[in-house]
Parts: C-alpha cells; sequence; structure tokens
C-alpha cells in the first residue's frame, strides 16, 4: 500500500505482512528512488524480523541496497553509503567475508554511526547475527 504521512519513504511489517511505500513524484529521481525503496522494503520482508537483531537486519539491508545500486548505475546519498563501501570491500560477490578483521571494523563503524541518528538508538544489534545469512542466501546464482 502507499501512504504520503509516514515519516519514512518505506517500511516492512512483519506482524501484519504489510509493506508501505510513501508515495512518489515523477521529478528528481522518483522511479529510481521508488525502486530503491522497494527493493530495500521487499529483502526486509524476507529477513526473519527478530527485532533481537534489528540494527543488523538494516545493515544487511543497506549493504545489498550497496551493491544493486553500484550494480545498476543508481545514485547513492547519505554517508551510510560510504562507510558500507567499507564493508562491501571486505566481502567477496557472494557476500562471503574475506578479510574478517577489515569487516569487522567496518560493521562496527556502521553501528556506531546509526546508533548515533535517534531513528536507530533503539536498533538492538547482535555481533552473533553480523553474518548476512538473508542476502548470502538470495546471491545464489545471482
Amino acid at each position: 500500500s502507499h501512504n504520503t504521512k509516514i515519516p519514512e519513504v518505506g517500511r516492512y511489517d512483519h506482524g501484519t505482512n504489510q509493506l508501505v511505500i510513501k508515495e512518489f513524484e515523477y521529478s528528481s529521481g522518483g522511479l529510481k528512488k521508488l525502486e530503491r525503496t522497494l527493493f530495500h522494503e521487499l529483502l526486509h520482508s524476507v529477513q526473519s524480523g527478530d527485532t533481537s537483531t534489528k540494527m543488523n537486519q538494516e545493515i544487511e539491508v543497506r549493504l545489498a541496497i550497496y551493491r544493486y545500486c553500484i550494480k545498476y548505475s543508481m545514485e547513492l546519498t547519505g554517508a551510510i553509503y560510504q562507510k558500507i563501501d567499507g564493508l562491501s570491500y571486505a566481502l567477496d560477490e557472494n557476500y562471503n567475508i574475506v578479510d574478517r578483521e577489515w569487516y569487522d571494523i567496518n560493521y562496527q563503524e556502521i553501528v556506531d554511526y546509526l546508533e548515533a541518528d535517534d531513528y536507530y538508538t533503539k536498533y538492538p544489534e547482535s555481533s552473533e547475527a553480523r553474518s548476512l545469512d538473508t542476502i548470502k542466501r538470495l546471491a545464489v546464482d545471482c
């Protein structure tokens, strides 16, 4: 569904299995923004919805969005994606960690960055849930 009154550009609710997208205009990259948002929320829909790893799930989705946008030459805005670039560097094309130390350092920087934003301060993070299992599973045969 769409709702022009939600504060974020989109959201997925595991409790109701409902995806809500803010309505976009066709100007200033609206269709690409809609595409990124739909991709983002659809990825959340295939995650577990475990609220104890909400931060991990957000980082996993941001990483997938980053790689998707790079692959399809789509604009990425926000300082978060500069940090995601560092995390992506520590992974192979199938999201397997190739440099554990670099991965851990960059992952923690992203956690710290997001936790500084009031919106994400209550998102729990688990060091045991830094595995990227959802996007690894989806990346098979891509």
